[in-house]
């Protein structure tokens, strides 16, 4: 492995519907969510990172809960909530799983260094 690949951030990106949930990896874990007109920014503390998709579960968690206590509910929440519990069993890469159920996975790309 080259050293570009070592230090530059992959992203992945998990979309269906109107949710988008993009994880990015190295330096810093970040999970973004975009749920219809909804946008959520989180940064996972670092020791997180050796488990990222269990990151991503609780952040869709989290963000469901938001946007239940703020009234809105329906087919956002329902795939926020369907996204927790794919990849929050502990695999360290459920995308089979993701695909299986419908999310689409495009490639992953990495960010090219400033």
């Amino acid at each position: 492995m080259n050293k570009s690949t070592q230090t530059n951030p992959m992203i992945i990106d998990m979309i269906k519907g109107d949710v988008h949930v993009e994880l990015t990896l190295w330096p810093l874990l970040l999970v973004r969510i975009v749920a219809a007109d909804d946008v959520g920014l989180y940064e996972i503390n670092l020791f997180r990172i050796a488990e990222p998709f269990v990151a991503v579960s609780e952040t869709c968690h989290q963000f469901a809960e938001e946007l239940l206590r703020e009234g809105k509910s329906g087919v956002v929440v329902e795939a926020l909530m369907e996204l927790k519990a794919l990849t929050g069993t502990g695999r360290m890469f459920p995308i089979p799983e993701l695909k299986a159920a419908g999310w689409t996975i495009p490639e992953s790309r990495r960010l090219e260094a400033a």
